[in-house]
Order: C-alpha cells, then sequence, then structure tokens
C-alpha cells in the first residue's frame, strides 16, 4: 500500500513539473515567435497630418528590428493606455500624464523623449492659456473666473491638469478643488471638454468659448499651419516647463527587443519627420522615470 502511494505521489510530481516546463517553454516559444510590433498613437498623434512621417518611422523601424510594424490610432487617452495594458500595444507616444497614470496600470518604460536641435534642454513644453484676440475682458490668468472655459481631455497634462493647478495657483483664497474647475457654475460660467487641444483652439478662435489650454507645440503648430492667428486668438498665460512626452514600451517584452528599440530611436535622423511630428528637427533623448515624478505626484495629489 505503501509503495503504490509512492508511485502515485512520484507521479503527480513529474505531470506537475512536466507542466512547469512545457508551460516555460511555451511561454518562451510564443514570446521568440512575436511576429509584430504595435505603435500606439494618443489622438492629438494620430491626425492625417502626421501619417507620412509616423510611417517613414514605422518603415525603419521594421528594418531594424525585423519585425512587422503595426500602427493603432487611439481614440482617446484612456484607450492607449488600456491597450498597453492588455497587450495590444507594444509602444506608445503618451504624454507626461498618461504616462503617470499607465504605470500605475501597467508595467511601462519610458525610453526616449523629443529634443529640439537634440538638447535635452529643450525636452519640454509649456501650457498656455489662449483666449480670442479681440476679447478685453481676458487680459490674464486672474480674468478667466466667470468665463466659458473648454478643457480638452480629463487625462490630458497641458489639456486639463497642468492648466487646472495653475488656476488653483492663481486663485489660493478661494482652495478650489477638480471639481470646482470642471461643474459650470462653480468658478466658470459653464465648461466643457473639446477632446482635442485643436478642437479648443479652433473655439475660441471662433468666439464659441472664452478660453482653452493648449501645448505650446500645438499651438505653435496651429499657427505654423495657418489655423488660427494672431488676429483671432492671443496667449494669456504660461506655465512652467513640462517634461516633454516620451515613447513608452512595455516592460514584459523581451530585454534584447526593448534594447533594440531604444537604439533605434536613439540613432534616429531624419529632419522632416521630427519637424512634420514634432515641429522642429530635433533628435530622441534617453530619458527616466524620474523626471515625471512632480507629473506624478501632481496628479495623485489633484486627482488621487
Amino acid at each position: 500500500m505503501k509503495r503504490k502511494f509512492l508511485t502515485m505521489v512520484a507521479l503527480i510530481l513529474s505531470v506537475s513539473l512536466m507542466t512547469v516546463l512545457f508551460g516555460c517553454s511555451t511561454n518562451k516559444t510564443a514570446e521568440n515567435e512575436k511576429k509584430e510590433f504595435v505603435l500606439c498613437y494618443l489622438p492629438s498623434e494620430a491626425a492625417e497630418q502626421y501619417k507620412e512621417s509616423r510611417s517613414q518611422l514605422a518603415d525603419a523601424l521594421e528594418q531594424a528590428i525585423g519585425m512587422k510594424i503595426v500602427e493603432v490610432n487611439a481614440t482617446d487617452f484612456n484607450g492607449t493606455v488600456e491597450a498597453m495594458r492588455t497587450g495590444k500595444a507594444d509602444m506608445a507616444y503618451f504624454g507626461p500624464l498618461t504616462y503617470a497614470q499607465a504605470q500605475e496600470r501597467v508595467a511601462v518604460e519610458p525610453l526616449v523623449v523629443y529634443g529640439k536641435d537634440g538638447d535635452k534642454a529643450n525636452a519640454v513644453y509649456y501650457c498656455y492659456l489662449v483666449a480670442n484676440a479681440k476679447d478685453d475682458s481676458i487680459r490674464s490668468i486672474k480674468d478667466v473666473e466667470g468665463k466659458v472655459m473648454a478643457f480638452a481631455d480629463p487625462n490630458s497634462t497641458s489639456g486639463n491638469l497642468v492648466p487646472s493647478y495653475e488656476i488653483m495657483k492663481a486663485f489660493p483664497e478661494l482652495n478650489l478643488t477638480m471639481d470646482d474647475l470642471h461643474i459650470g457654475g462653480a468658478f466658470f460660467e459653464s465648461v466643457s471638454f473639446s477632446g482635442a487641444q485643436k478642437a479648443g483652439l479652433q473655439a475660441v478662435a471662433n468666439g464659441d468659448v472664452d478660453v482653452v489650454p493648449a501645448a505650446s507645440m500645438t499651438y505653435d503648430g496651429e499657427m505654423k499651419a495657418g489655423n488660427i492667428s494672431e488676429e483671432n486668438v492671443k496667449i494669456i498665460y504660461t506655465s512652467d516647463a513640462i517634461p516633454g512626452s516620451p515613447w513608452t514600451i512595455r516592460s514584459e517584452l523581451d530585454n534584447e527587443l526593448k534594447q533594440k528599440v531604444k537604439e533605434f530611436l536613439l540613432n534616429y535622423e531624419n529632419d522632416a519627420y521630427f519637424e512634420e511630428f514634432h515641429g522642429d528637427p530635433g533628435r530622441y533623448l534617453e530619458c527616466s522615470p524620474d523626471e515625471y515624478k512632480e507629473i506624478i505626484d501632481l496628479n495623485n495629489r489633484l486627482q488621487p
């Protein structure tokens, strides 16, 4: 009876060991046989005007890593995070706030950040508060109370988090909260979300809203394209520097693959791409999670 029991135990252990070994082998094989690498873009980067430059990057990356590159466009900021969390995207071009939110839900690593002229000191941008040029009642951030505001997206760094914080600082006596700024009648006459900063800029240029926030590169790009002009918009406030948006990759990917992608981005030279996609010639530069600590802390403080 004892011998029979020991034989059964040995059989169970053998089957368990085979299961573990087979499972590990299957996972490794699946990893090695990964044929596609998926890039995911936020709505602002998914615009048709960037299609050619994105394709140039994708084609070059495909040659560098020997995998088919698939590009997908997220309909909103949260969709990009979900795509990374569920493994439907391998790399995403996140805004600082989206990265801050993503790293709480999925293991991701910031790889590189764009720097104008290849200078790390230029790897930042700013949040502008923009009003209609003909509205003399709005000259500074202190004049936005009681106005019609259109934020961009709840998960946007320069379209919601930073401008909300700047307005709170400008009115310390009111002890404003995010709810105060996002509910019509509390601080603003009315509040909406445009969904995209370009749409917000058009709305304020047309006089449909009084104030909108915009990233400096978005504002400059729309001005350069002739979609807005100094005749219909004006900047009434400029924030402190914000760390640039990082290309971010899923941590669980093979280390060799992650290193290949990083090296490709750091060595990518294409002035036409950088000028179209980022607004000026430049390069991708190495970045680290520490550079986004202030954004992470600010998000945790204002949107716990």
